[in-house]
């Protein structure tokens, strides 16, 4: 099976499909933050603006292409984002008008849009209640399906006015292992890394949702019209030394990231993460400009970045040595050993050879280690 996420909304059962008018309007915000300090901070950062137009709603699901464990899950994102006002501005790019705080949200109304509330949810917690999150685990394509019950979204205090339009909004985060990076992105070294000057290392990134072909066939079962994805926002957050090569399209924007302010939104569950010196942010935006449904989204990008670690550099010093070991052993025998006698020389030139076929082996070793990167041969005494 491939390595799609799926998203889709759930309505009652009994409910027929509604009118294009009636249906309900979403807006997806994903933020991908790929970076290697100290720390390796690989987060998936999920938002999804719904204005809810069908009743009948009644779940909103996400499925992953790898097992999740529900200690990778933060669902007090949103709670991060109210603590701030500085935050809700960066993260919606729209200065603050005005807010008030309710019972797990707060209502948010942005300068120059007087006639829009965004209602912004701050705990999205699992559990075996109704209006918590569930978890579901599929142990044949070894997936997660991440499910967000209806009844989350507070709809008291929203005005049924024409004039006046009302967003639910909700944010959460996922925390990668290692083995889920390499669902979403690849790392790929040169072949020729043992005879360049600098180690290059380049990682290309695959990013889909909704894609047919990479889903489960009980997920695309589940995949239905009955609402429009408007708009689907992607952000690629890396490092600053990392190039980007290739992309599947234009980016909107790029620009520098605050580390600053970014700080306090990226610890994960009170965990400190180590940034990088400086980020950069790349905004990728799919729009259907006749307001008709998203069906799939991909997202390509390709990144090269120069890397020199201790084993490299151990690894080039070690060949050096060698190399000299080699050169000073040539000269030894054709040019300071000058046995006397037809026996004598080829005695001597039978040492020196056996002497560089050894060095040679060791050679040889030492490179196929490097290369596989298998380095148990340094500690043949462990045990297994």
């Amino acid at each position: 099976m491939g390595y799609s996420l799926g998203f889709w909304l759930e309505d009652e059962k009994n409910s027929s499909s509604p009118m294009e008018d009636k249906k309900n309007r979403v807006e997806l915000h994903i933020n991908y933050w790929s970076l290697e300090a100290k720390q390796i901070c690989n987060y998936l950062d999920i938002g999804l603006r719904l204005e809810l137009k069908d009743e009948n709603l009644k779940k909103i699901h996400f499925y992953l292409p790898f097992k999740l464990a529900k200690e990778n899950y933060m669902g007090n994102l949103g709670d991060v984002i109210c603590s701030k006002n500085d935050l809700i501005e960066l993260i919606f790019n729209e200065k603050l008008n005005s807010s008030s705080e309710g019972v797990n949200y707060k209502d948010i109304i942005f300068a120059g849009k007087e006639k829009e509330t965004l209602r912004l949810y701050k705990e999205l917690e699992t559990g075996s209640e109704g209006s918590n999150v569930i978890f579901t685990f599929d142990e044949e394509n070894t997936g997660t399906k991440i499910s967000f019950p209806s009844e989350i979204f507070n709809k008291e205090n929203l005005k049924n006015e024409v004039e006046h339009k009302y967003y639910h909004y909700f944010r959460f985060r996922l925390r990668l292992t290692p083995e889920h990076v390499k669902v979403l992105s690849q790392n790929y070294e040169p072949q020729d890394r043992l005879v360049v000057s600098k180690f290059e290392k380049t990682e290309i990134i695959d990013f889909r949702l909704n894609e047919l072909r990479d889903l489960p066939g009980a997920i695309c079962n589940a995949l239905k019209n009955n609402f429009i994805l408007e708009q689907i926002h992607f952000f690629l957050i890396r490092d600053i030394h990392d190039e980007l090569k290739l992309a599947h399209d234009k980016y909107k924007r790029c620009r520098l990231l605050e580390k600053k302010v970014w700080d306090k939104y990226l610890e994960f569950k009170n965990d400190y993460s180590v940034l990088p010196i400086q980020m950069l942010i790349y905004h990728f935006k799919e729009k259907n400009n006749d307001l008709l449904h998203i069906e799939r989204f991909n997202a390509f990008a390709k990144f090269a970045r120069v890397k020199v670690t201790f084993t490299s550099i151990a690894a080039f010093v070690f060949c050096v040595v060698i190399l000299g070991a080699i050169g000073s052993l040539i000269a030894t025998v054709f040019v300071e050993s000058r046995p006397l006698g037809l026996y004598a020389f080829f005695k001597n030139i039978s040492f020196h050879i056996f002497i560089s076929i050894i060095i040679l082996c060791t050679i040889f070793c030492v490179v196929r280690a490097f290369w596989n990167k298998n380095y148990e041969f340094q500690c043949p005494w462990r045990k297994k």
